[in-house]
């Protein structure tokens, strides 16, 4: 499906981690690059990786 994003960009905060990764992911199938605030540094950056090897997209970790 094309929602039109493609190019755009979107900040999610990991309030609840499949909530959020299952946004970013579906984000990232659509061209959007993605950017992710969470606690936990390993996870975050690990999630970030996966999303950026599935589809090509930017996905920037923010640890915080």
């Amino acid at each position: 499906m094309d929602l039109g994003l493609r190019g755009k960009f979107a900040l999610l905060d990991r309030g609840k981690p499949r909530l959020a990764r299952a946004c970013a992911f579906a984000l990232a199938r659509e061209g959007v690059d993605v950017t992710i605030l969470a606690r936990t540094k390993e996870t975050l950056e690990r999630t970030c990786t996966e999303i950026s090897a599935a589809t090509g997209v930017a996905a920037t970790p923010v640890a915080g």
